[in-house]
């Protein structure tokens, strides 16, 4: 008999009003604190941290207990709870549906912009694929726990180790000097609250990557650090020839050099180096040209204008 009345006690504590004010009043401070979140972080990020944790998802679970006791202790049914009976049964109905989504559902976000349509969706899933180029095996496919905070992974594939998430780390640089000026690349970010924009620049005739690029009226250029005192010379042409051989720079000024234009108005320079002809067309390459007009990628020159 002392088990049966134990027994009849959680249900009674479980259906009962005192647990059920409990489990409203905790249920209407978590939500507070995901509206919160999700107004300062976003949506994404309060499903993370609040509606989407394990705290969160056994709290709507004692709910689920809390009605569903609460309805089994008013059986044998009666007429006159017959409004009861329909109102807590849609409530059960709302935390079944809302389990059956949290396991089997999707959530994405979708963008629309003004007049136009999409069939793209931004799943808030988080997926590590790595792949070693050149080799046609299947690459390392990892998901990642949906947690708003570090989380430990202890995962490696073919010595790579992953060790922990950080699911919204600050974007940050870290600048590492170059070992040769001649192998100089700079990766950048230029933003305003409305877009972003990253790119990198490189010195190196063998890269994949430019030395200067164009973002609507603005012109990025890419320059050594030697070459920078000789942008405080006086300097009418306009150029900067950089030797990438001694790391110096000068102008044609500082060493009494003529500026020359064609008959056509392409602005051309040359100069005697250990025997050799050095020509340019800064209009066209900061690269010297041979005898062909072809640029000579592996020289020890270089012209900005």
């Amino acid at each position: 008999m002392r088990i049966v009345d134990r027994v009849l006690k959680i249900e009674k504590f479980l259906g009962g009003l005192k647990f059920g004010v409990i489990l409203i009043v905790l249920f209407a401070l978590a939500s507070t604190v995901g509206t919160f979140l999700e107004s300062y972080y976003g949506t994404e990020f309060a499903g993370r941290v609040m509606y989407k944790s394990w705290p969160f998802m056994l709290l709507q679970f004692c709910m689920f207990l809390c009605i569903f006791w609460a309805t089994m202790l008013r059986f044998p049914y009666k007429k006159r709870l017959k409004g009861f009976y329909v109102l807590h049964a849609g409530l059960l109905m709302i935390f079944v549906g809302s389990y059956i989504t949290y396991i089997t559902g999707v959530d994405g976000q979708v963008t629309l912009n003004p007049k136009t349509s999409t069939n793209k969706i931004v799943l808030q899933e988080d997926q590590l694929y790595v792949n070693v180029e050149g080799e046609d095996k299947e690459g390392f496919t990892l998901d990642l726990p949906l947690s708003g905070f570090e989380t430990s992974i202890d995962q490696s594939w073919r010595g790579f180790n992953l060790k922990r998430f950080y699911p919204y780390s600050e974007f940050k640089l870290i600048w590492v000097d170059a070992s040769d000026s001649e192998m100089q690349g700079s990766t950048y970010r230029i933003s305003n609250p409305n877009v972003s924009e990253t790119f990198t620049l490189s010195l190196d005739s063998e890269s994949d990557y430019p030395s200067n690029t164009q973002m609507g009226p603005l012109a990025v250029h890419y320059m050594p650090e030697a070459i920078g005192n000789c942008f405080g010379e006086n300097n009418p042409s306009g150029f900067i020839v950089w030797n990438l051989k001694d790391k110096t720079c000068f102008t044609p000024e500082s060493r009494k050099m003529d500026s020359l234009t064609t008959k056509s108005g392409n602005k051309f320079l040359a100069f005697k180096h250990e025997g050799e002809i050095v020509k340019f067309f800064p209009d066209f390459s900061p690269m010297p040209l041979d005898d062909d007009f072809r640029p000579v990628f592996k020289h020890q020159f270089r012209i900005f204008s």
